[in-house]
C-alpha cells in the first residue's frame, strides 16, 4: 500500500506510484465516430499508441498497445475509462488487455466499476494516479492482474485510511483463464498452485 502522499497543484493533476507528477486534460472539442468494426477471426489487435477500453465483451480478443523501436521514453499504456463487462462468465467471452506501459484508471472513473479481463501492464503498473480527495466507492476485477511495478487502485494514509481511489477493491480469479486464455495471450508451461489459503466465515 502507498503511505506516503504529497500535495498536488490542482485536480487536473495526479502522482502515479513512483511519485512522478502527470497532467490530465479532459477538454473535448468534437469527437467522431469511426464506425463498428468486428473482431477479428483471430482475436488479436495491436495499436502504436495509447488505447481507450471499455463496454460489454461479446467473444475472445487480445488488445495490445506498444510503439517501436522500444525507447522506454515513449512507451504505451491502456487506459480503462469506464466499466468492461462479459456478457456471460462461462469462458465463452475473454478479453486481454496489454499495455507496453501501464494499465491506467482515469480520474474520471466512475465511483462504482467492474474490469473482466486479464491486465498486463509489461514494463509499468496496473494503477490509478492519486488524485487529491477524490475518493471512490468500489472496483471488482474479475480476471487477472500482472504488473511489473507496484499495482494499486487505493492510496491510503499512515493511518490505514483511503485517501484516493477506491475504498473497497476484489479481485476474483478467473478459472477459465487457466485453460482458455485470450488469443495469444502469454501464458506458463503447466498450471500448478502456489499457496492455498482457507478463509473461515466471522
Amino acid at each position: 500500500k502507498v503511505t506516503a502522499l504529497k500535495a498536488l497543484p490542482s485536480p487536473g493533476w495526479g502522482m502515479d506510484v513512483k511519485g512522478k507528477k502527470h497532467y490530465e486534460s479532459y477538454d473535448i472539442k468534437t469527437e467522431v465516430s469511426q464506425g463498428n468494426f468486428a473482431i477479428p477471426a483471430n482475436g488479436l489487435m495491436f495499436f502504436e499508441d495509447q488505447v481507450w477500453v471499455n463496454g460489454t465483451v461479446k467473444g475472445r480478443a487480445t488488445i495490445g498497445s506498444g510503439r517501436f523501436p522500444v525507447n522506454q521514453n515513449t512507451y504505451t499504456s491502456i487506459v480503462i475509462p469506464n466499466s468492461i463487462v462479459y456478457s456471460t462468465k462461462d469462458g465463452s467471452d475473454a478479453l486481454g488487455l496489454m499495455a507496453q506501459k501501464d494499465v491506467l484508471l482515469p480520474r474520471y472513473s466512475p465511483s462504482s466499476m467492474e474490469i473482466d479481463a486479464a491486465l498486463i501492464a509489461q514494463n509499468g503498473s496496473a494503477q490509478r494516479f492519486y488524485y487529491s480527495g477524490n475518493i471512490l466507492i468500489g472496483l471488482s476485477i474479475y480476471g487477472s492482474v500482472v504488473s511489473n511495478g507496484v499495482w494499486t487502485w487505493s492510496w491510503v494514509s499512515s493511518g490505514g485510511a483511503v485517501v484516493s481511489g477506491y475504498k473497497n477493491t476484489n479481485t476474483s480469479y478467473d478459472v477459465n483463464l487457466t485453460y482458455g486464455p485470450p488469443p495469444a495471450f502469454p501464458v506458463g508451461t503447466e498450471y500448478k498452485v502456489i499457496s492455498w489459503d482457507e478463509i473461515k466465515n466471522p
